[in-house]
């Protein structure tokens, strides 16, 4: 039978090693799985006025009005303005293409494999009086298998596979210039050579603080287009840090345990392995 003073030593060890292990069970409780990432949550670095792309010391603004919006080119080669038309709305009322006409052609993109209200790859084409004359897939791939999209496979009119570049805090990604050419980007001087990468800024979707996501805002109202597909995770999330407070409370926690460890007498009970 235990004596009353181990058994109370016994209960204080329980009692601190479970003040111990709650911050780090309430800490896994409210991260994901258990508890669902948001979506486009707050307003910060959605594409849009508040936050255009970034191409070298210029911005290229995008603007929507109703199913039209509108790109300003930076560059002389073609035209002063692109206007992009919104079209083939699926049930839930996204737009899941974007078409433009130049000249006697109609180039479009139609988004597709939606997963997890995200679309994974989308098709090019380009089309004179209703007949394609070239198509292209592009899927967007995890090259690495962490479960992070971080790279684009080209199939059909072109071939090829890219990788996305990112910004130090994550909060703008773009394509190596040197893989560019690759997927089509003129780059000549005037239109773009002198500029390299475009880099276009990703909407923190997690609350990590960091960008990590494609999420429109063309209309800079403030919150995402409700109309508009949100784009996939493309960068891995920040790993979660435990807030001052829980730091704070956890030192104290530790430093009281290993100080009552220390301070046992050579006579205490719980430093025998034996049963009196």
């Amino acid at each position: 039978m235990l004596k009353p003073n181990r058994s109370r030593l016994r209960s204080r060890q329980f009692l601190l090693s479970i003040a111990l292990i709650t911050p780090v069970v309430i800490a896994i409780a409210t991260a994901p799985p258990f508890v669902a990432e948001p979506r486009a949550a707050g307003t910060t670095h959605m594409l849009g006025p508040s936050f255009p792309i970034v191409a070298g010391s210029d911005n290229i603004t995008p603007t929507r009005s109703g199913t039209s919006v509108t790109i300003h080119n930076r560059w002389s080669c073609g035209a002063a303005t692109e206007v992009l038309t919104l079209s083939n709305p699926d049930s839930t009322g996204h737009f899941l293409t974007e078409s433009r006409v130049l000249g006697t052609h109609t180039q479009s993109v139609t988004f597709g494999g939606i997963v997890g209200g995200s679309p994974r790859e989308f098709t090019v084409e380009d089309a004179v009086g209703g007949t394609t004359l070239s198509s292209t897939r592009v899927a967007l791939i995890d090259q690495n298998s962490d479960g992070v999209i971080d790279g684009a496979a080209l199939t059909g009119r072109r071939s090829a596979t890219v990788s996305f570049a990112y910004t130090p805090d994550s909060n703008y990604m773009s394509i190596p210039w040197a893989q560019a050419s690759a997927v089509g980007i003129d780059t000549t001087p005037d239109c773009g050579g002198a500029v390299p990468q475009i880099w276009i800024p990703l909407a923190d979707t997690n609350g990590d603080g960091r960008g990590d996501s494609i999420v429109l805002d063309l209309d800079g109202n403030g919150v995402p287009d409700p109309d508009e597909l949100p784009g996939p995770v493309v960068v891995v999330p920040s790993v979660p840090a435990m807030g001052p407070v829980g730091r704070l409370i956890l030192m104290v926690l530790i430093g009281s345990i290993g100080g009552w460890f220390l301070s046992r007498r050579p006579g205490d009970p719980l430093r025998h392995s034996s049963i009196v």
